[in-house]
Protein backbone atom coordinates (compact mmCIF):
# COMPACT_ATOMS: atom_id res chain seq x y z
CA UNK A 1 0.00 0.00 0.00
CA UNK A 2 1.43 3.74 -0.97
CA UNK A 3 1.88 5.97 1.75
CA UNK A 4 -0.06 9.33 1.19
CA UNK A 5 2.33 12.53 0.19
CA UNK A 6 -0.07 14.34 2.24
CA UNK A 7 -0.15 12.12 5.75
CA UNK A 8 3.68 11.76 5.34
CA UNK A 9 4.37 15.95 5.48
CA UNK A 10 1.43 16.26 7.96
CA UNK A 11 3.38 13.88 10.37
CA UNK A 12 6.77 15.00 9.31
CA UNK A 13 5.71 18.84 9.82
CA UNK A 14 4.05 18.07 13.44
CA UNK A 15 7.09 16.05 14.58
CA UNK A 16 9.63 19.02 13.89
CA UNK A 17 7.58 21.61 14.80
CA UNK A 18 6.89 19.25 18.45
CA UNK A 19 10.44 19.27 18.67
CA UNK A 20 10.88 22.72 18.07
CA UNK A 21 8.69 23.93 20.55
CA UNK A 22 9.01 21.44 23.26
CA UNK A 23 11.64 22.81 24.79
CA UNK A 24 11.20 26.59 25.17
CA UNK A 25 7.69 25.94 25.67
CA UNK A 26 8.19 24.21 29.00
CA UNK A 27 9.02 27.34 30.39
CA UNK A 28 5.48 29.35 30.00
CA UNK A 29 2.31 28.71 31.49
CA UNK A 30 -1.08 28.81 30.19
CA UNK A 31 -3.80 31.36 29.60
CA UNK A 32 -5.86 29.48 28.11
CA UNK A 33 -8.51 27.69 30.52
CA UNK A 34 -11.82 26.77 29.23
CA UNK A 35 -13.63 30.01 28.74
CA UNK A 36 -17.34 30.85 28.67
CA UNK A 37 -18.49 33.18 25.57
CA UNK A 38 -18.83 36.89 25.41
CA UNK A 39 -20.24 38.84 22.63
CA UNK A 40 -19.62 38.25 19.13
CA UNK A 41 -16.41 39.77 17.63
CA UNK A 42 -17.82 40.02 14.30
CA UNK A 43 -16.42 37.11 12.85
CA UNK A 44 -16.15 35.76 9.39
CA UNK A 45 -19.01 33.29 8.53
CA UNK A 46 -16.69 31.43 6.91
CA UNK A 47 -14.21 29.48 9.07
CA UNK A 48 -12.52 27.47 6.96
CA UNK A 49 -11.44 30.31 4.32
CA UNK A 50 -10.37 32.56 7.37
CA UNK A 51 -7.74 29.18 8.02
CA UNK A 52 -5.16 30.69 5.36
CA UNK A 53 -5.64 34.39 6.93
CA UNK A 54 -4.48 32.89 10.49
CA UNK A 55 -1.38 31.36 9.00
CA UNK A 56 1.69 33.03 9.70
CA UNK A 57 3.87 35.01 12.67
CA UNK A 58 1.91 37.20 15.25
CA UNK A 59 3.02 40.12 17.53
CA UNK A 60 0.76 40.82 20.20
CA UNK A 61 0.05 44.93 20.11
CA UNK A 62 -2.61 44.59 23.59
CA UNK A 63 -3.33 42.40 26.19
CA UNK A 64 -6.37 43.32 28.28
CA UNK A 65 -8.07 41.60 31.28
CA UNK A 66 -11.10 42.60 32.81
CA UNK A 67 -10.95 45.57 30.63
CA UNK A 68 -7.66 46.57 32.46
CA UNK A 69 -4.93 46.69 29.64
CA UNK A 70 -1.31 44.74 30.30
CA UNK A 71 2.09 46.03 29.07
CA UNK A 72 2.74 42.50 27.47
CA UNK A 73 4.29 41.59 24.39
CA UNK A 74 3.98 38.32 22.44
CA UNK A 75 4.25 36.18 19.55
CA UNK A 76 1.94 33.57 18.10
CA UNK A 77 3.02 31.10 15.44
CA UNK A 78 -0.18 29.20 13.57
CA UNK A 79 0.20 27.00 10.99
CA UNK A 80 -2.72 25.19 9.82
CA UNK A 81 -3.23 23.04 12.21
CA UNK A 82 -0.73 24.10 14.46
CA UNK A 83 0.18 27.20 17.37
CA UNK A 84 2.55 28.58 19.91
CA UNK A 85 2.25 31.29 22.04
CA UNK A 86 4.44 32.89 24.10
CA UNK A 87 3.81 36.96 25.86
CA UNK A 88 5.18 38.47 28.65
CA UNK A 89 4.98 41.31 30.76
CA UNK A 90 7.34 44.05 29.73
CA UNK A 91 8.59 44.77 32.74
CA UNK A 92 9.85 41.64 34.40
CA UNK A 93 12.24 41.38 37.55
CA UNK A 94 16.12 40.36 36.39
CA UNK A 95 17.69 37.02 37.70
CA UNK A 96 20.50 34.90 37.00
CA UNK A 97 19.68 31.91 34.56
CA UNK A 98 23.07 30.21 36.81
CA UNK A 99 20.39 27.59 39.07
CA UNK A 100 19.55 24.45 39.41
CA UNK A 101 17.82 24.08 42.55
CA UNK A 102 15.92 26.44 44.64
CA UNK A 103 18.34 26.30 47.50
CA UNK A 104 21.32 27.83 44.66
CA UNK A 105 18.91 30.97 45.43
CA UNK A 106 18.39 33.69 47.73
CA UNK A 107 14.70 34.56 49.20
CA UNK A 108 15.22 37.64 46.80
CA UNK A 109 16.26 35.90 43.38
CA UNK A 110 13.26 33.18 44.61
CA UNK A 111 11.23 36.32 44.54
CA UNK A 112 11.93 37.15 41.28
CA UNK A 113 11.69 34.12 39.64
CA UNK A 114 7.99 33.69 40.65
CA UNK A 115 7.04 37.58 39.24
CA UNK A 116 9.31 36.89 36.22
CA UNK A 117 8.14 33.05 35.23
CA UNK A 118 4.62 32.83 37.03
CA UNK A 119 3.27 36.11 36.92
CA UNK A 120 4.63 37.60 34.30
CA UNK A 121 4.50 34.79 31.22
CA UNK A 122 2.50 32.82 29.61
CA UNK A 123 2.22 31.00 26.93
CA UNK A 124 1.32 27.42 25.38
CA UNK A 125 1.23 25.37 22.07
CA UNK A 126 -0.73 22.67 20.21
CA UNK A 127 -3.16 22.41 17.80
CA UNK A 128 -6.34 24.41 17.23
CA UNK A 129 -9.49 24.25 15.09
CA UNK A 130 -12.14 26.50 13.79
CA UNK A 131 -16.19 26.49 14.24
CA UNK A 132 -18.29 30.01 13.37
CA UNK A 133 -16.54 32.45 14.96
CA UNK A 134 -14.42 30.29 17.28
CA UNK A 135 -10.90 29.93 17.71
CA UNK A 136 -11.05 27.20 19.60
CA UNK A 137 -7.01 25.53 20.97
CA UNK A 138 -6.36 22.16 21.78
CA UNK A 139 -3.47 22.45 24.57
CA UNK A 140 -0.45 20.08 24.24
CA UNK A 141 2.31 21.87 26.10
CA UNK A 142 2.68 23.81 28.81
CA UNK A 143 3.87 25.03 31.68
CA UNK A 144 1.52 24.53 33.99
CA UNK A 145 1.24 20.61 34.46
CA UNK A 146 -2.90 21.21 34.21
CA UNK A 147 -3.30 23.21 31.53
CA UNK A 148 -1.68 20.42 29.16
CA UNK A 149 -4.76 18.30 27.81
CA UNK A 150 -7.48 21.02 28.01
CA UNK A 151 -9.69 20.79 24.70
CA UNK A 152 -11.59 23.03 23.20
CA UNK A 153 -10.54 26.25 24.93
CA UNK A 154 -11.55 29.29 22.61
CA UNK A 155 -11.42 32.85 21.59
CA UNK A 156 -14.13 34.68 19.46
CA UNK A 157 -12.10 35.97 16.57
CA UNK A 158 -12.16 39.05 14.38
CA UNK A 159 -10.19 40.28 11.60
CA UNK A 160 -9.28 43.81 11.34
CA UNK A 161 -7.88 45.70 9.11
CA UNK A 162 -8.04 43.26 5.94
CA UNK A 163 -5.92 40.78 7.32
CA UNK A 164 -3.16 42.37 9.20
CA UNK A 165 -5.04 42.12 12.96
CA UNK A 166 -6.51 39.98 14.90
CA UNK A 167 -9.34 40.55 17.31
CA UNK A 168 -9.39 37.76 20.12
CA UNK A 169 -11.93 37.91 23.06
CA UNK A 170 -13.44 35.36 25.26
CA UNK A 171 -13.97 34.89 29.41
CA UNK A 172 -12.08 32.45 30.94
CA UNK A 173 -14.20 30.14 33.42
CA UNK A 174 -12.92 32.02 36.60
CA UNK A 175 -14.63 35.45 34.95
CA UNK A 176 -11.72 37.27 33.95
CA UNK A 177 -12.65 38.71 30.49
CA UNK A 178 -9.77 38.56 28.15
CA UNK A 179 -9.13 40.29 25.13
CA UNK A 180 -6.18 40.38 22.76
CA UNK A 181 -4.48 42.43 19.39
CA UNK A 182 -2.39 40.76 17.44
CA UNK A 183 -0.25 42.00 14.28
CA UNK A 184 0.52 39.80 11.59
CA UNK A 185 4.27 40.35 10.70
CA UNK A 186 4.96 37.54 8.56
Amino acid sequence: MAVQPDKVEYHLRRNLLRAALSAPIMAVSSLWPAVEPVASAGASQKPEQDRRRFEGVWRMLSYSRNGQKLEWDGMMILTRTFFSRNYMARKRPMFSGEFETRSDLSVEEKDKVVEALVRGFAGDSGTYRIENDRLLFDIDVAKVPSNVGRRGSWRQYAFEKGNTHLLLKGARSSGITVEEVWEKVE
